[in-house]
């Protein structure tokens, strides 16, 4: 079916005429579409993370949450 068709349409240098040039084969480009990736990657996640935050509770006095307890011996005001 491949040999028919290519003998019809010229799949063969369409391919070579067409596709070779928007996917080199060179071995720095494969650096930059590791960094396009990881930069869609990166930009992806931060979105589901802007979305999906959570402000921690308000009932919280102090901007450090309930995790540290205020000094003691010491007067700050």
């Amino acid at each position: 079916m491949y040999k028919w068709l290519d003998e019809r349409l010229d799949l063969t240098g369409l391919y070579q005429k067409v596709l070779r040039k928007a996917f080199p084969v060179h071995h720095s480009f494969f650096l930059g579409e590791i960094t396009l990736f990881a930069f869609v990657v990166l930009v992806l996640t931060g979105i589901f993370l802007t979305l999906n935050y959570e402000p921690p509770s308000a009932r919280s006095s102090s901007p450090t949450g309930a995790r540290y307890p205020p000094p003691t011996g010491a007067s700050f005001t």
